[in-house]
């Protein structure tokens, strides 16, 4: 006998024509940060990737997810909500309207209290502006495609040409000025979660695990 599909799945199903039509604004941001999150494998990773068209892509995605099972769909679903997706996505917020499902509200009073705990936690880490010392070490981890990535943060070529002016030996020193800057001119929205967003969506070359500390709470 087939087993019954969880709340997560059928939530996802539920809504999954919303969904196509939202993430298809942007599909490889969503496929990026689901493979990081391990909620697609490898090889589903690449097949998504394959597909002819946008909204192909994102129903591949969400079949992917929801045939893999509920722990899936429902880590999906809580990273739909987060900030990080959210920011690209602005549709998505009905999401957070969305009532609990029984996954959650199935378990024991002992767990209930660490479950209240978790979320206001990711929502904390999601607004944190991103502090000099995890610039620093973002700056680490890219390399000398580093102007490309300035001006697909809006960084003029002007500014740039200073940065490297004044740091002309030292690369580190001149992604961790630029980013300084960006922070700067972002002001409060200069988050580190929005920071991993934008870097894992403008560098092919940098392993979003690498950065995935910017996600993290201090």
């Amino acid at each position: 006998m087939a087993q019954q599909p969880g709340e997560d799945t059928q939530l996802l199903k539920q809504h999954k024509a919303t969904l196509i039509d939202i993430l298809s604004f942007e599909p490889d941001h969503v496929r990026q940060h689901a493979h990081s999150l391990l909620l697609l494998s490898d090889i589903a990773y690449n097949a998504v990737g394959d597909q002819k068209t946008r909204r192909e892509q994102v129903t591949h995605l969400l079949d992917n997810v929801m045939e893999a099972g509920d722990e899936k769909a429902k880590g999906l679903l809580e990273l739909l909500k987060k900030d990080v997706m959210q920011t690209t996505y602005p549709r998505l917020a009905f999401l957070k309207e969305l009532p609990q499902t029984s996954t959650a509200s199935s378990r024991n009073n002992e767990e209930a209290p660490r479950a209240k705990e978790i979320v206001p936690r990711k929502r904390k880490a999601d607004s944190n502006i991103v502090t000099e010392k995890q610039l620093m070490e973002v700056a680490k981890r890219i390399g000398t495609e580093w102007r490309k990535i300035g001006i697909s943060l809006d960084i003029t070529e002007v500014k740039l040409q200073q940065i490297e002016g004044n740091n002309p030996l030292d690369l580190v020193d001149k992604v961790y000025q630029m980013l300084y800057f960006w922070r700067k001119k972002q002001k409060k929205n200069a988050t580190a979660a929005y920071l991993y967003s934008k870097l894992t969506e403008l560098d092919e070359d940098l392993v979003p695990d690498d950065i995935d500390f910017l996600l993290e709470e201090d």
